[in-house]
């Protein structure tokens, strides 16, 4: 099955996470921002409100784009969120 281009996602999330992490330690995420660049819609979640569900579907329908996908990442993994399946990071670009 082909790839889909740009325009066959349904959601492109620019996202970041502010987090906290000691050396060799997993982050633990204080904030996360994110905007559909299709629809507009934002979302802005503070600690205390990032413990429910993923508030974004991460299916192959989504694309992310963060700019340092190491660390956002393991925000999804430290708050049980699925990570994406569909991922640029542009931090290796910008490399």
């Amino acid at each position: 099955m082909p790839e889909p281009k740009l325009g066959g996602y349904r959601h492109i999330w620019a996202f970041d996470f502010e987090y906290v992490a000691d050396p060799g330690e997993p982050p633990e995420p204080v904030c996360v921002v994110a905007m559909d660049l299709r629809t507009k819609a934002e979302i802005r979640l503070w600690r205390e409100d990032m413990q429910r569900p993923s508030p974004f579907p991460t299916d192959a329908a989504s694309l992310f784009v963060c700019f340092s996908g190491v660390g956002d990442i393991g925000c999804f993994l430290q708050l049980g969120w699925a990570p994406p399946t569909r991922l640029i990071d542009l931090y290796p670009e910008a490399r």
